[in-house]
């Protein structure tokens, strides 16, 4: 191997292309399921070709997209008069089983198995825990529980061409959570009969603060959980969606016709002890109807 790497570098440091070589014999080690024929074809290596290490990146890149590999090297094994010998050696990626959730209480097997996508007999690749991690946090935090913990575990069933691995979601759901706070970035404008009246004598801190309140309120369902508005729900993203679009409409109606919501996001704050809402927007200019005339 170290004679195989030396023939690179040589030509990395001398400039020079890329060094061919004559494949005396390519040897397949550590698959079960898939075939060295398989396997020999799809990389394009093959006995008695010459081949740089051009070919060798490629053959590595050629195997990696069948995804059926979580490991795949090719090794120098020697040399003779007539050529190398190298092996390409892979590591076979289990294959699904079953998927178990435990814990969970308030999304159901049904709703998971709906939403998250993987079938039984598919190829576990390495990323494939992490993704089904992170997809069902997402659907938690659509329902509120932003502090959900998903920990996975993997249980090896049967054996021989019948051996899978079943992965099991080890799920603490947490408590819903309330919002505590939502912030409108981008609001310059004053809104609300008191806010939007220059001639009463108001300090500027109190006239946004009275304006904020304003547009708070055409968030119907996604309101502020305080003391004395007990009654507020915890956060829903389809109606915080719903909530949005009555937010543009109200800027609309208010004249402002290039109003624009840049973007929103939602996230848990530890000091709070709750979730902040932010909405970033572009107010625009506003429009003013005048000179309207009827005929006829």
């Amino acid at each position: 191997m170290r004679k195989f790497y030396l023939f690179i570098l040589v030509s990395f440091l001398t400039g020079q292309a890329p060094p061919s070589f004559t494949l005396k014999e390519v040897n397949v080690e550590g698959n079960e399921a898939t075939s060295d024929n398989m396997i020999l074809y799809t990389s394009g290596l093959k006995n008695g070709q010459k081949a740089s290490t051009e070919d060798f990146r490629r053959a590595v890149k050629r195997l990696w997209e069948l995804g059926v590999f979580s490991n795949i090297d090719i090794h120098f094994d020697g040399e003779t008069s007539d050529g190398i010998l190298i092996t390409i050696e892979v590591e076979e990626s289990p294959v699904l089983g079953e998927v178990i959730f435990k814990g969970n209480k308030k999304l159901k097997d049904k709703k998971l198995k709906e939403e998250l996508t993987y079938h039984r007999g598919m190829r576990i690749k390495p990323n494939f825990t992490t993704k089904m991690i992170n997809q069902i946090k997402s659907l938690y935090m659509e329902d509120g529980y932003f502090l959900a913990e998903i920990t996975t575990e993997s249980k090896v069933v049967g054996k021989g061409d019948d051996k899978k691995n079943d992965i099991i979601f080890n799920i603490i759901e947490g408590k819903k959570l309330k919002i505590k706070d939502i912030v409108i970035s981008g609001h310059e404008n004053n809104f609300g009969w008191l806010a939007s009246k220059s001639w009463i004598p108001l300090p500027k801190s109190l006239r946004k603060k009275l304006s904020l309140s304003k547009l708070r309120w055409q968030l119907k369902d996604t309101k502020i959980r305080t003391w004395w508005r007990f009654w507020a729900s915890a956060y829903n993203s389809k109606k915080f969606q719903e909530d949005l679009n009555s937010l543009n409409q109200y800027y609309r109606d208010e004249g402002y016709r290039d109003f624009t919501i840049l973007g929103d996001s939602v996230y848990y704050e530890p000091k709070k002890r709750g979730l902040v809402v932010k909405i970033d927007i572009d107010e625009g200019e506003k429009y003013k109807f005048r000179n309207f005339t009827w005929e006829g």
